[in-house]
């Protein structure tokens, strides 16, 4: 009897692990499981985020979470207000995340700007000869946009094809402490869809942020092998109105091997960041 009393004891105090659900912002829990499904193709915010419609949508589907491919990039650039011409330097991950990147002397704070953004790509493996992707932008805290207008996010595909309706965008952002979204639908005034891509302008918030993000997602028949997928992201170093901010076209002679604009004009608008890209060798 006081042997099977000793193993009750012991068993008590042995802690057992428990998994939590990742509470959203609309008020739904989502399963550690799923949780970590997400987290393959989301940011954490971008998951808090989600919208209940979506995230029962994406579980239901036949997307592949656990084999997705990623990709970044870190680009510090500086800008000269009056020229609006535009430098971009890859800088390492440990530099982008504790903002350790200055304006170099004797630059002028207020004849030149800088930024520093993290651009990934995320891919996943076929899965009926279909992938999913994300496309994100993140602004580092410490250099966030000083000029708020039409920025452009967008991608460019060879050998796939969008399947309609699955491309959508978000502006992701935190003001006064509580995270906010902008949403952007498959066939608004802000995306321009083509047959080599899509692209959606985003007009950046005036408030005052401590966060920013800007994605795109969608859906991608693979069409032959290899495919690849291209995604950039342009700031505008100006202001420009909605109609100029969509006067591109996507093609690989374009800003981040995306997008080309109409002139060198509204190219100049922009601040020319390197782009970045995935590919499919094999189903």
């Amino acid at each position: 009897m006081k042997k099977i009393v000793f193993f009750i004891m012991l068993f008590v105090l042995v802690p057992c692990a428990v998994s939590a659900d990742f509470h959203t912002k609309e008020g739904y829990d989502i399963p550690e499981e799923n949780y970590q499904k997400l987290k393959n193709l989301y940011s954490d915010v971008s998951i808090y985020m989600m919208p209940y419609e979506k995230y029962t949508n994406l579980m239901s589907s036949s997307i592949n979470f656990d084999n997705v491919q990623e990709v970044s990039k870190y680009i510090y650039t500086i800008c000269d207000n009056f020229t609006g011409e535009c430098e971009d330097t890859e800088i390492s991950e440990e530099e982008y995340k504790n903002g350790l990147v200055y304006l170099p002397a004797p630059m002028a704070t207020d004849v030149y700007s800088t930024a520093a953004k993290e651009l990934t790509l995320r891919l996943t493996t076929p899965s009926n000869n279909l992938v999913y992707f994300t496309l994100s932008n993140f602004w580092s805290p410490y250099h966030l946009p000083q000029v708020r207008s039409f920025d452009v996010i967008g991608v460019r595909i060879g050998n796939f094809h969008v399947v309609n309706g699955s491309q959508t965008g978000s502006q992701t952002y935190q003001t006064n402490g509580e995270y906010k979204s902008v949403w952007y639908a498959p066939n608004g005034t802000n995306i321009s869809n083509q047959s080599t891509g899509f692209g959606i302008s985003m007009n950046i918030v005036n408030d005052n942020i401590t966060y920013l993000e800007n994605s795109i997602e969608g859906s991608l028949q693979i069409d032959a092998v290899p495919a690849v997928i291209y995604g950039s992201y342009q700031h505008a170093v100006v202001d420009v109105d909605l109609a100029t901010s969509k006067s591109y076209t996507i093609t690989s002679g374009g800003l981040g091997y995306v997008f080309k604009f109409s002139s060198s004009k509204i190219e100049s608008y922009y601040d020319k960041m390197h782009g970045t890209y995935l590919n499919i060798t094999s189903l």
